[in-house]
């Protein structure tokens, strides 16, 4: 109910939803390759079955620049792409922003709010 407050008609709404689809999605990618960095970090310890790449640095400048290159294409993708500086500009823009702050909130709640209604 809130972006429609903000966001002018129903193909805005929609087009601002697919937007911000672009965005969100690729943020979960990150947690991917924070794991990747962590398994080559921590090689020596574990020992894994399986090894993507061998040479530890190499692995790590992979993982690094993969992560980098992820977090700048949704960072920029955030930008609404419309006139900037707009009331609707800055509505979508903090929306983005909230949004996925919001999204990972849930993701640590809910699992606590199941395990309480699990425990009764």
């Amino acid at each position: 109910m809130l972006p429609t407050l903000g966001i002018g008609d129903m193909n805005n709404l929609y087009k601002w939803l697919l937007n911000l689809n672009s965005v969100v999605m690729p943020l979960r990618y990150l947690w991917v390759f924070v794991a990747f960095i962590a398994v080559v970090r921590l090689a020596q310890k574990y020992k894994p079955e399986y090894v993507f790449i061998r040479n530890k640095p190499l692995a790590m400048t992979v993982g690094i620049l993969v992560f980098c290159f992820t977090a700048f294409a949704c960072l920029t993708g955030i930008f609404p792409k419309m006139e900037a500086f707009t009331a609707e500009w800055t509505f979508q823009l903090a929306l983005n922003v909230a949004t996925p702050f919001v999204l990972v909130g849930l993701g640590l709640i809910f699992p606590l709010l199941a395990r309480k209604a699990n425990s009764k």
